[in-house]
């Protein structure tokens, strides 16, 4: 039945795509976590950080405005 294998074809091929999508996604979120860590230990090590709600105060400044958009969203 060639109609449904061409579905079946198209399912596999849709797949495929999602599954590249979420890897280069998890590579990018990996990538951003990185940074925040750097940022944050930075600060830490500085010891200007009392609390939780400074510690977000001090990264919003930090980030650049599509990663506080990404960040509220």
């Amino acid at each position: 039945n060639v109609p449904r294998a061409d579905r079946l074809q198209a399912l596999i091929d849709h797949v495929a795509i999602i599954q590249t999508d979420v890897a280069r996604e998890k590579r990018r979120m990996e990538e951003l976590d990185k940074e925040a860590r750097e940022a944050l230990n930075a600060l830490l090590k500085q010891g200007q950080i009392k609390s939780l709600e400074e510690l977000n105060e001090e990264a919003m400044t930090r980030l650049t405005p599509e990663q506080k958009k990404e960040y509220q969203a």
